[in-house]
């Protein structure tokens, strides 16, 4: 008998089970964090520091940190992520412990576990390339999944935020967050494609996106049509910006006396906010764009920034790992803690 839609349906929720069911060590073992040279010169973590990886996925920073003999506390929302990584550094005792959270809870999850003030924090910003290779996650148009892209696994779906967004709307979060001009042609063509079918996934969703774009744009693009769009629906779904800037409030009343704070950004919207809220911090005015005057400052002056020019990977970084392109590291030290 053919396949029905049901059973198509019934199929995928099936293999996404046992894809949650199946992760194992050896697929993580070649996992390699970004910039990883860079973090620690620029985060220079001594021994008996005590620092707070807020981005924990697979442990690659937060390894290199404790091998500094430094003590870590990783926080990670994804649950599956969390576990392997537990288990995987579990050797270091004492010195690393894990809590389940988003990083935006970042002083309620350290008063859980009785820590008020840290050395450093560690923030990269980029999803792993091992969560974006899981095609259950719907992260990925390179693998067939359902349009998820939930980091927590928990809350509505990105298929379900497309179901209630309006045209407008959907075409208005993908121009502000994937900076797609062809938004509202994107976002029309997907809403036409869910009346249409039951079937959706996420390679489904990729060939809707291209096909709405012109020949002409699909040529010329450096990389695939779909990039754009993926980026900002997982970005609204996982509310990735609020999240940063909850962050960064919550930082200073963190950090103890001399303490860095140290940021991965991965593409303008992070690092603009990363870049502004670094600027208060160390008493400068914010530059208004197009203004004669800068909008003064009344944040007392907290420390300094640590590199004005942001630290990139370098060539062999790029050629190893091409997620690294668009990695940027941007670094405060505190001289002041908040009260």
């Amino acid at each position: 008998m053919p396949e029905t839609n049901d059973d198509r349906l019934h199929s995928t929720v099936e293999a996404r089970v046992r894809a949650r069911k199946s992760l194992s060590n050896a697929q993580y073992e070649h996992h390699v964090p970004v910039l990883l040279n860079e973090v620690l010169q620029l985060g220079a973590p001594s021994p008996g520091e005590l620092w707070v990886d807020c981005t924990l996925g697979f442990g690659g920073h937060s390894e290199a940190l404790l091998a500094s003999d430094a003590t870590v506390v990783g926080i990670d929302q994804d649950p599956f992520t969390l576990a392997h990584t537990r288990g995987r550094l579990r050797s270091h005792g004492e010195s690393f412990q894990t809590v389940e959270g988003n990083f935006r809870h970042l002083r309620t999850l350290l008063a859980q576990i009785g820590v008020s003030r840290v050395d450093g924090i560690l923030a990269d910003l980029g999803v792993s390339s091992k969560q974006l290779d899981q095609a259950e996650r719907g992260f990925s148009f390179m693998h067939d999944g359902p349009i998820d892209m939930r980091m927590s696994g928990k809350g509505p779906t990105a298929e379900a935020l497309i179901e209630t967004e309006t045209t407008a709307g959907l075409a208005s979060l993908i121009k502000r967050n994937g900076d797609e001009k062809y938004a509202y042609v994107i976002a029309k063509a997907i809403h036409r494609w869910f009346e249409s079918t039951l079937v959706r996934t996420t390679r489904g969703l990729a060939a809707v996106i291209e096909e709405a774009l012109p020949a002409r744009e699909r040529r010329l693009r450096n990389h695939h049509p779909a990039t754009k769009t993926f980026q900002a629906l997982r970005m609204a779904i996982n509310d990735e910006l609020g999240a940063l800037d909850d962050l960064l409030d919550a930082v200073p009343e963190c950090m103890a006396p001399n303490g860095r704070f140290l940021v991965i950004t991965f593409h303008s919207l992070e690092d603009r906010r990363v870049k502004r809220q670094f600027r208060k911090w160390g008493g400068e005015s914010d530059p208004v764009r197009g203004a004669a005057m800068s909008l003064p400052n009344t944040m007392e002056c907290l420390g300094r920034i640590i590199n004005r020019k942001p630290m990139v990977a370098n060539d062999d970084e790029r050629l190893c790992n091409p997620r690294s392109r668009s990695a940027k590291l941007r670094g405060f030290t505190f001289s002041e803690v908040a009260a």
